[in-house]
């Protein structure tokens, strides 16, 4: 399967599952889901720009910094 399609499933589908929680469980269990999903985003972040060269594995941990990954916006959703 292509990289970015595959890319994109890994960040879309735990989607519905915050959106579900978000409607019909207490606010608590929301905010902990939405908390996680944004360190998976930025784990998948990661690997996905370690994969295609853009970063090292050792400067993975620079994405953990907010808004770093607008650096590379172009690598993570176009290529």
């Amino acid at each position: 399967m292509n990289t970015l399609v595959s890319y994109y499933l890994q960040i879309l589908i735990p989607l519905p599952a915050i959106i579900w929680a978000g409607l019909y469980e207490c606010s608590t269990y929301f905010w902990g889901s939405l908390l996680v999903y944004i360190f998976y985003r930025m784990v998948t972040d990661a690997n996905k720009l370690i994969n295609s060269g853009a970063i090292s594995k050792n400067d993975q941990w620079q994405l953990f910094t907010p808004f770093l990954s607008v650096k590379y916006f172009k690598q993570l959703y176009f290529k």
